[in-house]
């Protein structure tokens, strides 16, 4: 039997375990939180394109628009107001009974969205509704200035509430012209 001899790790060799062992983190992770990030960007994209097609499932088979609670009634597995919008202009008009049918493809509505394009923004007036994922942050970004929404560039950051964010919101928007083409109830 051997004397003076300590059994267990050196010094060195758990630094080197702890170096290796980082060294795998670093490698694994980042493409495992981007997987994970990817597939939630997808999911949000899924809640946004099925609530804008459960609205207009609703006005082709109504001819009108539904209300916010009619929506979060007929569709709870979107999680209305939590991590999906749904904007309606100010006036009641569109969710009245049968109002579309009194309508024409170019009536105004106060709805408009202003969207980024390379050269400025564009004002997109007449919109019937507009429907949004709050994005990763679940936080809604997208924000009404001089009586229309801004929409910005994803990823860009801006200063809202004393804070600095990221916009990363995913939003459809529908203009009244092409719910009536879509619907048919229009006049």
């Amino acid at each position: 039997m051997r004397r003076g001899c300590a059994s267990g790790y050196t010094l060195v060799g758990m630094a080197m375990l702890l170096l290796v062992s980082g060294i795998v983190a670093l490698t694994i992770f980042p493409p495992v939180l981007d997987r994970l990030k990817s597939r939630a960007l997808q999911q949000q994209k899924n809640m946004v394109l099925g609530l804008r097609n459960t609205v207009l499932g609703f006005a082709m088979d109504n001819c009108r628009l539904p209300t916010r609670e009619e929506l979060k009634n007929a569709a709870p597995h979107y999680e209305l107001d939590q991590r999906t919008v749904y904007v309606l202009p100010d006036s009641p008009e569109l969710t009245s009974t049968a109002c579309l049918k009194t309508l024409d493809a170019d009536a105004d509505t106060d709805l408009s969205l202003l969207a980024p394009v390379q050269e400025g923004e564009e004002r997109i007036d007449n919109l019937a509704f507009i429907v949004l994922g709050t994005g990763l942050n679940h936080t809604q970004d997208l924000e009404a200035m001089e009586g229309a929404y801004v929409m910005r560039v994803p990823g860009e950051r801006f200063e809202q509430d004393g804070s600095v964010r990221v916009y990363d919101d995913l939003v459809r928007a529908v203009t009244l012209e092409s719910l009536c083409k879509k619907t048919g109830c229009c006049k």
